[in-house]
């Protein structure tokens, strides 16, 4: 769970990602979440865009599609800890561990691979943390 040590609706957790140990920051006030740490070069604003393929890497793992990005509401799926068309992770022909939110897009799913089925897992926690405390990460991926 994140914490709002000082009650000031900055809310922190730190999670042990691929580039060592980074604090994420939910601004309540704002509805911003930033990121900073060990493999962030000062801090990074998650939510002024799409920062899929920033987050893959961050866990040590790839952003291979995004299906066809729409902006268009009418469109997607939004992400949710609770999304009924996220499919288990899984080791595909190729021994990455695959999550795949899909079909999030008309055209097609958004999926990440790793190298190990604990990566995918914890990049998996860390979206169900910020979902399930704050419903935000359909704002960063």
């Amino acid at each position: 769970m994140f914490t709002d040590t000082n009650n000031d609706g900055v809310w922190t957790k730190s999670y042990d990602t691929n580039g060592g140990a980074n604090t994420f920051f939910v601004n309540q006030n704002t509805g911003t979440v930033t990121v900073n740490g060990q493999s962030v070069s000062g801090s990074y604003n998650l939510t002024a865009q799409d920062s899929s393929a920033f987050l893959a890497k961050l866990w040590g793992g790839t952003l291979l599609s995004n299906g066809n990005l729409v902006e268009d509401s009418a469109g997607r799926t939004a992400i949710s800890a609770s999304n009924t068309l996220m499919k288990p992770i899984a080791q595909d022909a190729q021994g990455r561990w695959i999550l795949d939110f899909g079909p999030r897009y008309v055209g097609g799913s958004e999926k990440y691979a790793f190298a190990t089925e604990k990566a995918a897992q914890n990049f998996l926690n860390f979206l169900t943390d910020l979902d399930t405390q704050f419903k935000l990460a359909d704002n960063i991926i």
